[in-house]
């Protein structure tokens, strides 16, 4: 998955949202192709493509504790 950083003011990056006149809690549009991202960043004077990794929620985390236990690497 991939998203679009742009810089909004000199020194200032953030991710392109799913609409114009966004704010922080606006989601982030994501692309599933690098192609798909290269295309929305070349609409963006200071566009770049970055691969997006996601952070685990608490349950992903728990269940990874758990599952490392069970095979006893905790």
């Amino acid at each position: 998955m991939y998203t679009v950083e742009i810089e909004v003011d000199e020194g200032e990056y953030d991710l392109v949202r799913v609409s114009n006149g966004w704010n922080i809690n606006t989601p982030v549009k994501f692309f599933n192709t690098k192609q798909e991202a290269e295309e929305e960043a070349s609409k963006w004077a200071t566009g770049k493509v970055v691969p997006y990794i996601r952070s685990f929620g608490d349950d992903e985390r728990q269940r990874a504790k758990e599952k490392s236990i069970a095979n006893g690497r905790w």
